[in-house]
């Protein structure tokens, strides 16, 4: 596409359209006039509905799309692999871990100790990934391999802390780790909300250095890029919004990596016009998403992690066959 800006009219117009049909679907459905009433006057019946379940949960809906696609496209700049994203890497596993350590443990910390934990254990595994990157000199096939054998070793070490936990434990953290919208705590919105903000403007303050890297790590060199460094800030960011991501939301899967391939066929390989793209498609896809999951088998809700697992794959097949026909 000659202008890849001109994407970003639709995707809002697309945005706004989603978040109408989050906000009005549900056992208590709303007209245009019953939403305006219920947004002006937040202590009605509706208004309640509204400000205390819907509103939230669309929120995270954007923070969590927003910032999985952000991180994907990130590290597959990073590293110049279409496959690397943070659950491909493990890093999504390694968040989960801590988070599940303290919540079948009953440890006294809360949802601020498990989005704690899942920071830490995402930050341990982006480290380990950078080391087993940097031996084998950032070998794309020893990367995913190595993220992958992590992801498995995060997720025995989940499956082992919910066998030992008690039922109600073990039930509560079975729900959470599918990616169950309704089970997000409510008093840690705004918290997960700046979180994750600071991580995606954090991560867009690296597009230049992402695509200078694109050139290969000793013309990048050569032209004055600190390479280290930022290989060291895409890790931080990454921890950062996955750590605060997975805490209230579990495993959501499938984001970071057909958003980020999705949106580059699309708009070329500049990461300075690809970041809000993908920021916007991510945050349009798991609202989507979000919509099926309510709406499919109304009046059960199914947890998102399994609606973006089924269209993420189909998605991402899509996107993988079409190009092989190119």
């Amino acid at each position: 596409m000659k202008n890849p800006r001109r994407l970003i009219a639709p995707l809002i117009a697309s945005l706004a359209a989603l978040v109408w049909v989050e906000i009005s679907i549900g056992p208590v459905g709303l007209s245009f006039a019953d939403l305006l009433a219920a947004l002006a006057s937040p202590e009605s019946a509706n208004g309640v509905i509204i400000w205390d379940l819907r509103i939230p949960r669309i929120v995270y809906a954007l923070c969590v799309g927003s910032g999985l696609a952000v991180c994907g496209l990130a590290l597959q700049g990073l590293f110049r692999n279409p496959l690397a994203e943070p659950f491909t890497l493990g890093i999504s596993g390694g968040a989960a871990l801590g988070a599940v350590l303290v919540l079948t443990t009953g440890l006294p910390f809360g949802s601020v100790g498990m989005a704690a934990a899942s920071f830490l254990g995402a930050l341990v595994v982006c480290l380990v990934v950078y080391l087993l990157a940097a031996r084998t000199l950032f070998s794309a096939t020893a990367l995913i391999l190595g993220g992958v054998m992590l992801g498995f070793f995060a997720q025995s070490g989940v499956l082992l802390a919910i066998a030992l936990a008690p039922g109600l434990r073990a039930q509560g953290a079975m729900m959470w780790l599918m990616g169950d919208m309704s089970y997000a705590p409510r008093d840690l919105l705004l918290p997960v909300l700046t979180l994750t903000a600071v991580g995606v403007v954090f991560l867009f303050r690296q597009a230049r250095g992402l695509n200078v890297l694109s050139l290969g790590d000793e013309k990048a060199t050569s032209l004055g890029l600190n390479v280290p460094r930022l290989r060291r800030n895409v890790f931080l960011g990454c921890s950062l919004i996955t750590g605060t991501t997975v805490a209230v939301l579990g495993i959501i899967g499938f984001v970071g990596l057909i958003i980020p391939n999705a949106v580059r066929r699309l708009a070329g390989g500049d990461h300075r016009t690809l970041f809000p793209l993908s920021a916007l498609a991510g945050a349009c896809f798991i609202l989507l998403c979000d919509v099926l999951a309510r709406s499919l088998l109304d009046p059960v809700e199914l947890p998102l992690g399994i609606v973006t697992g089924f269209v993420g794959s189909l998605a991402f097949l899509w996107i993988f066959v079409s190009r092989k026909r190119v």
